[in-house]
């Protein structure tokens, strides 16, 4: 599935829709787009399969694993996990780890942000990746996806937008992310 975020120009500056697209910087042939995302039309846009490469790696190389042990998680005590941030997004996995379970505060991720939870039971990855403002408003400008260990993806009805957003709609002032038990932190 691609989903078109924007318009990038060759040195990553945005188009007339205000949008940038995310980029990990400028190329001798233009601009790299960002992990998670495909080149289409000068433009940087999601991309489903990218993501599912992503899957197949995060463990090894681009992510940083945020708790040292699986923790429980807010909304889901039974389900035991570990968050991976992207290594890509500057100041991602500080806003993250900056988030108090107990006291939220305010927080927004630049786009291009990735999460991955994994846990000690499920053989799947959750994803969260964030979008330019005003590609998805439903889901606060983020795709969220769940993926099986082997990259094939999840369907979204059967595990995806909706039934993510039942518990992620609840933190707006965090950008629909939860954070880690300050605890449970690496």
């Amino acid at each position: 599935m691609l989903l078109l975020l924007a318009c990038a120009t060759p040195n990553g500056s945005s188009d007339a829709s205000g949008l940038t697209g995310p980029t990990t910087g400028d190329t001798a042939e233009g601009f790299e787009c960002a992990p998670g995302f495909v080149e289409l039309d000068a433009a940087c846009v999601y991309d489903d399969a990218a993501v599912a490469e992503l899957v197949l790696t995060y463990t090894k190389v681009g992510f940083t694993r945020v708790n040292p042990e699986p923790f429980e998680q807010q909304t889901e005590p039974w389900w035991p996990r570990n968050v991976w941030v992207g290594d890509h997004t500057v100041g991602a996995l500080e806003a993250y780890t900056a988030i108090d379970p107990e006291d939220r505060g305010t927080v927004e991720f630049p786009v291009g942000t990735i999460f991955m939870h994994d846990a000690d039971g499920p053989p799947f990855v959750g994803v969260m990746v964030k979008l330019p403002e005003g590609s998805d408003e439903e889901y606060g400008d983020w795709a969220f996806r769940h993926f099986m260990n082997d990259g094939t993806a999840i369907e979204e009805e059967a595990c995806g937008g909706p039934p993510c957003m039942e518990c992620h709609s609840l933190l707006e002032d965090t950008d629909m992310v939860w954070g880690v038990p300050w605890d449970a932190l690496d």
